[in-house]
């Protein structure tokens, strides 16, 4: 199905359309808030659209060409240039203060206190990582070479596991299957899909670093609860809660930034970071790249995205540019749990009060406003994924495949949540899409890609079970596994073999990666199954996404946009 013939529905749907469902909205502003709903919409609902086969070395290099140019500044960034008046100087120093505030609480005693802390917090992503034959916690340190940039970094973590019989006997057997540590001095650049026009740039780094990185990484996330009252596992939806109001009464901005990970430079950290901290964020990150071409980078910025402290660190740098604007402006030292700003990652809310010192420190230390991404004043605001139009969330939906019956049943259910959320029908681009799909009706409470979610009423097609209930088919994905079995390991078709390690396995059950006789590992590619379930009550409880008001309004999109068959 071609995106073009369903962009032109979807500009049909919406050309006569001049009202959208905004409760608390005047005449005007529900003319308003509809018109920028549906200017989003067509925008951006297939600005992720996945590249087709053979369209990625465009945009891969592309995304190549901005990380030059981003790194490039990270190497020429001098701090030292960026001040040119007495109150920026004060600004820029009580930043200063704070991020070292935060990495030295007590003076004497600093957050980052040796490798063993970071071991203790260590873990693995899903991810590639250098060294590794899989991307599963098990095969990444039980039955792969170790990856890592420097002997004493395996050295400390070889000494760390002699301190537990189970960690000293998984790391002996991983040696005596003949396994070993593999040295690199750069991580390796990939390209991951974004759209059609631009890939996103990731690094891939050496697996023991990355166990390492994600350790100081959950050290970062505890002090930044403890200095600053943000928890990482609930941020973004306090950003987007404090987008809302700003969007009502014009007291929040919202900062977005360009290429925020590469841009934190290396010369600005080791600038601001204690010289005892910053020691440690040296020895775990990779100092060069390696290219897909095999040209070599050397690293002007801190870290890459891929990196396993690049977020929460870029929380913490600005995190302490906003409460370094609260004190120098005078108004203390507010938390964000407070309710009064926040930060997640590159996503920055703060008040109108003390956007302008925030916005001068970001300028002040290499960071590029997205100007088409930052709201300072109007009813619009945008974070963490919420568009907000005078308290209205009117995110529009982002098309990322057609190409499978999973990918349409995706784009069906998030068009009539839209329609559900904003009034605004799309009767010809969902009945367009409608007719390239199997009719396989499913409840709400289903997964977006497990069917056409609808209303009982439109529930056609379906058998019974003796007690009445309908019987719904749910696609499911079928999840990927190494299944362990007496003596071995099985990897699936395409996998590279694995090796059997006692202790091991019994690392990785604890740490939560094996069930039901095996260990999930990640699939790029999904393989779907068809599952038989009885639903008893059509209508479960279902959280709504934001700006949805309840059933009624979704019922009612379903039942004007959805041909039951």
């Amino acid at each position: 199905m071609d995106s073009n013939t369903v962009l032109s529905c979807i500009k049909d749907d919406i050309r006569g359309v001049s009202y959208g469902r905004f409760p608390g909205l005047t005449e005007e502003e529900n003319l308003q808030c509809a018109a920028l709903a549906k200017q989003l919409l067509v925008a951006k609902v297939f600005s992720k659209l996945r590249p087709q086969a053979g369209c990625n070395a465009v945009a891969d290099d592309a995304a190549i060409a901005k990380f030059r140019d981003v790194n490039n500044r990270s190497c020429q960034f001098d701090i030292g240039q960026r001040r040119t008046f007495e109150w920026e100087e004060e600004l820029f120093g009580t930043f200063v203060q704070r991020v070292r505030k935060f990495f030295l609480p007590h003076e004497e005693r600093p957050i980052l206190l040796g490798l063993e802390q970071f071991l203790h917090s260590g873990s693995l992503g899903s991810g590639s990582n250098l060294g590794a034959l899989g991307t599963d916690f098990y095969t990444k340190l039980f039955s792969s070479d170790l990856g890592v940039t420097s002997v004493s970094l395996y050295d400390a973590y070889r000494t760390w596991t002699r301190r537990s019989p189970t960690w000293r006997d998984a790391e002996d057997t991983r040696v005596e299957l003949g396994y070993g540590t593999a040295m690199y001095d750069a991580s390796r650049m990939t390209t991951v899909p974004k759209n059609d026009a631009i890939s996103r740039v990731i690094g891939v780094e050496p697996s023991l670093n990355m166990f390492y990185q994600l350790g100081l990484g959950s050290v970062l996330r505890k002090r930044l609860k403890s200095a600053f009252g943000i928890d990482i596992s609930n941020q973004a939806d306090k950003n987007r809660e404090l987008a809302r109001k700003g969007s009502i009464d014009d007291s929040n901005v919202t900062i977005d930034l360009e290429s925020a990970s590469d841009s934190v430079s290396l010369s600005l950290v080791k600038h601001v970071v204690p010289k005892g901290q910053y020691a440690f964020l040296e020895m775990l990150r990779t100092d060069h790249a390696a290219l897909p071409s095999g040209e070599r980078v050397r690293l002007g910025m801190l870290s890459m995205m891929g990196n396993g402290f690049t977020f929460p660190f870029q929380t913490m740098i600005f995190s302490c540019m906003v409460s370094a604007s609260f004190e120098y402006l005078g108004y203390g030292t507010p938390r964000a749990d407070d309710g009064g700003w926040g930060v997640f990652g590159d996503d920055i809310v703060c008040p109108r009060t003390v956007s302008r010192a925030v916005l001068r420190l970001l300028d002040i230390c290499g960071f590029v406003i997205n100007e088409s991404k930052t709201f300072v004043e109007g009813p619009f605001r945008e974070s963490c994924g919420g568009d907000y139009y005078l308290g209205h969330n009117i995110r529009p939906v982002y098309i990322k495949q057609l190409a499978t019956q999973e990918a349409r049943f995706t784009v069906i259910n998030q068009l009539v949540e839209w329609s559900a959320k904003t009034g605004i029908p799309l009767f010809k681009a969902l009945r367009l899409i409608q007719t390239r799909t199997k009719w396989n009706p499913v409840p709400i409470h289903a997964g977006h890609d497990a069917g056409i979610r609808v209303p009982i009423n439109l529930a056609t097609g379906l058998r019974r079970s003796r007690n009445g209930s309908y019987i719904a088919t749910f696609h499911e994905a079928r999840g990927r596994k190494l299944l362990v079995e007496e003596n071995t390991v099985g990897a699936p078709r395409g996998e590279k073999p694995r090796r059997y390690n006692a202790s091991g396995l019994l690392l990785t059950a604890l740490q939560g990666g094996w069930s039901k006789g095996g260990i999930g590992i990640r699939s790029d590619t999904l393989r779907y199954r068809h599952r038989q379930v009885v639903c008893p009550n059509w209508h479960a409880a279902y959280d709504f996404p934001s700006g949805m008001d309840g059933w009624q309004h979704w019922i009612d999109a379903a039942t004007a946009v959805l041909t039951p068959r």
